[in-house]
Order: C-alpha cells, then sequence, then structure tokens
C-alpha cells in the first residue's frame, strides 16, 4: 500500500509537469514528431515537452526509441511496432528518470539519427539550462551522439531561473517553439539556429 501511495505521488507530480502549458507543449511535440521518419533510431530525453513528442509517434513506426525516462516506457508500450530501450543508471525519483555515469557511458556506445531535448529555461545568450549538474552532464552526452539535434521548449521557457547550462542554441539543428518571443530577441535566436514557431 505504500508502495503504490508512493508511485501515485510520483506519478502524479510529474504529470502536474506535463500538464503545465499543455497546450503549448502539444503543439511542439506534434511538430516534432512530423521531423521523424520510419526505420529511425531516435533518442528522447526525460522533459515534459518531450513527453507530447511521444505521444504523437504511433503513425511513424516503426521505430527504435531509446529513453532516460520511465514514464516514456509505459507511453510508448501502447505501440506495439515501435521498440523501446531504456539507458541504465541510477533512478532519479524526482523526475521518474535515470542518469548518471553508466547513463553517460551507455551513449558513448550510440549513435543516433535524431535526439530531442529539453530545458528548464533559455538564457539571453542562447544558453540552455537544466535544474542539476548531473542533468546538464547527461544533456551533454545526449548532444554528442546524434547526427541530427533538436531543441523542444515553449516561449514560456525563456522566464529566467536557476540551473546548469549544458549548451547553447548553437548545439542544435533545430529548436522548436510557441510565438509569444519578443521580435528582437528571436532575431538574436534565429542567428544561433534555425527556429520554427508553432502558433
Amino acid at each position: 500500500g505504500c508502495m503504490l501511495a508512493g508511485r501515485s505521488a510520483l506519478e502524479s507530480e510529474y504529470h502536474k509537469k506535463v500538464a503545465k502549458h499543455f497546450d503549448l507543449k502539444q503543439k511542439i511535440g506534434a511538430k516534432a514528431a512530423t521531423l521523424i521518419k520510419k526505420d529511425e533510431v531516435i533518442l528522447i530525453d526525460d522533459g515534459s515537452t518531450t513527453f507530447h513528442l511521444a505521444t504523437s509517434l504511433e503513425s511513424i513506426s516503426p521505430l527504435t526509441i531509446y529513453t532516460n525516462s520511465l514514464v516514456l516506457v509505459t507511453e510508448l508500450g501502447r505501440f506495439p511496432d515501435i521498440s523501446i530501450n531504456i539507458l541504465g543508471g541510477e533512478i532519479n525519483p524526482d523526475s521518474y528518470s535515470v542518469s548518471g555515469s553508466l547513463t553517460e557511458k551507455v551513449l558513448e556506445d550510440i549513435h543516433f539519427d535524431k535526439v530531442f531535448l529539453g530545458i528548464d529555461w533559455l538564457g539571453e545568450d542562447g544558453k540552455c539550462y537544466v535544474r542539476t549538474a548531473s542533468s546538464a552532464r547527461l544533456a551533454q552526452a545526449m548532444l554528442k551522439s546524434s547526427k541530427e539535434t533538436i531543441l523542444l521548449g515553449d516561449h514560456t521557457k525563456l522566464k529566467p531561473g536557476s540551473g546548469f547550462s549544458y549548451g547553447s542554441l548553437d548545439d542544435f539543428d533545430q529548436w522548436i517553439t510557441t510565438s509569444g518571443i519578443e521580435k528582437g530577441q528571436l532575431e538574436k535566436y534565429r542567428k544561433m539556429t534555425n527556429v520554427s514557431i508553432q502558433k
């Protein structure tokens, strides 16, 4: 009973993040799915926006998906033609994911067609931030492991917060976001990467 109660609380907290700015994340996820081709090998991180990408993949199968998100394993398990691979590592109860040196080591031996990463916030200088140092190290390893890199994050991520930088918009081939970015700032970002605005 205690285990079930703990799991319910954890999933509830995670899904609160998924539900925050739901419409914005859903638009981003749907757009990101259009970039994926059948038979590709894809890496998806444990972000709440990337969750919405996973829910849009049924019609694109067969696919091979790698992820560090335990929640995505359950979500993608609904699609019979998607091969799901969980990266090894230490379980993080806050994000219901795996991370750590083992996860980073596994990534050294795999090369992906595309990787989809999220952010906790984006700086005016284009730097990408996540909440913990371990998440930053893992994101850096993910960036190095793919032919094509795509950042997913709506315009509300531009509000500064605390965290650790794992890279910059320069490290991405594309950033999929939503309308609401001030024009001058958007032009600065467009000089760093291809920006796709979802309305």
